[in-house]
């Protein structure tokens, strides 16, 4: 790096060519630091070259073009004599002024900038990386993870049983293949997008395609008015980080030319046990009250599984059906909430059955669902 001798004893002015050769760098161009390049105007070899900063290139209408960057971490101002001794230098390699940069952490003398304007030159002021303050521009950052559940609150149909059975939420074609449970149906909705991932309370009134309405045994189905209410939630999950910024901003406008912000998050696990929000006032208002000065949200991301009644997630595994539905009489309510309270019942976990449901629930939509009014007393 260009100016005093002062500033290569100082570990930060590699700091300093780091971060303008990030925020130059593009998927068109190609950005190197630290580059030799021979004199042309003296014999010398490249060993015994001028140094560029960065070095930009590029190309136009097949042209291949150099951005020479030059950089002056230093307590004062540049001025003119700096700006004509890169001049100098430019002219020592071959490269034009009129596309040259020179970017400074303390900014420009007014002949200074005036000085680089009248060249081409672009004089660049760097926030965020000065002598004083480079280690306090890497702040403290938090990532939270929005996560959006949903809550299957009531479920409401007419049938002419005078005890509704399980059997009444199955659906079967006229020849007695087996279509789906009301809650398979009622998942893949969630799934395909219904409800909305914004939090609050929905009521639906559900409709079953014909060809389903059966029974087991190809009976027709007497079910009807079905209604359903889901509650969206959602859930967020933190973990703190750090995050740097910085701008290059015009040394005569004070306009900014390019911005660089940067999270890490590498190495810090959240500590935190997800909090819930059941409105969009309560979990905006949880994202903006940080008092971390950087804050970067993920999300939304749709929660892959129903809640159902006591935690219960759904669907349940294929296999542990098969045994409620084996359990002695009496026993399939302590099954129940054994499962509930375990390890398998998480949102993340399918079996086959229902990994291959999960994805033809990606392409097509197997109910009619029509939005009513949430709060008509359902």
């Amino acid at each position: 790096m260009s100016g005093d001798h002062g500033q290569h004893q100082n570990p930060e002015w590699k700091l300093v060519e780091h971060i303008v050769a990030a925020l130059f760098d593009d998927p068109d161009v190609s950005v190197a630091s630290n580059v030799r390049l021979r004199s042309v105007r003296r014999r010398t070899s490249k060993r015994n070259g001028r140094d560029i900063d960065v070095l930009i290139t590029g190309s136009v209408a097949g042209q291949r073009i150099y951005v020479p960057v030059e950089c002056k971490h230093r307590r004062r101002k540049v001025g003119s004599p700096e700006i004509d001794a890169f001049i100098g230098k430019l002219l020592d390699v071959g490269l034009p002024t009129q596309h040259s940069i020179l970017v400074s952490t303390s900014g420009f003398t007014r002949t200074g900038a005036e000085r680089a304007r009248e060249v081409g030159m672009r004089a660049l002021v760097l926030t965020g990386a000065n002598l004083d303050h480079t280690r306090e521009r890497i702040l403290e950052a938090v990532q939270a993870q929005v996560y959006v559940g949903c809550h299957l609150a009531k479920l409401q149909f007419q049938t002419p049983q005078p005890n509704p059975r399980d059997e009444d939420l199955l659906f079967f074609s006229a020849e007695g293949a087996y279509r789906g449970s009301m809650h398979d149906l009622l998942w893949q909705a969630w799934v395909k997008g219904t409800p909305p991932a914004t939090c609050g309370s929905y009521v639906y009134s559900v409709s079953i395609p014909d060809e389903w309405m059966h029974n087991a045994d190809g009976s027709p189905k007497e079910l009807r008015d079905i209604r359903v209410k889901y509650e969206v939630f959602a859930m967020v999950k933190e973990r703190r980080g750090s995050a740097s910024w910085h701008t290059l901003n015009d040394a005569l406008t004070g306009s900014p030319e390019r911005a660089s912000v940067r999270f890490d998050f590498t190495g810090n696990k959240s500590t935190q046990m997800p909090r819930q929000f059941d409105s969009e006032e309560e979990l905006a208002a949880h994202l903006s009250s940080t008092s971390s000065p950087a804050r970067l949200t993920v999300g939304r991301q749709r929660l892959p599984k129903l809640a159902m009644h006591k935690g219960l997630l759904w669907p349940v595994p294929s296999a542990v059906l098969d045994q409620w539905a084996t359990a002695p009489p009496g026993e399939q309510e302590a099954a129940m909430e054994r499962f509930r309270d375990g390890a398998s019942n998480n949102f993340w976990d399918f079996d086959d059955e229902y990994a291959t449901i999960l994805d033809e629930a990606q392409s097509g939509v197997w109910i009619t669902m029509t939005q009513e009014d949430a709060g008509g007393g359902f």
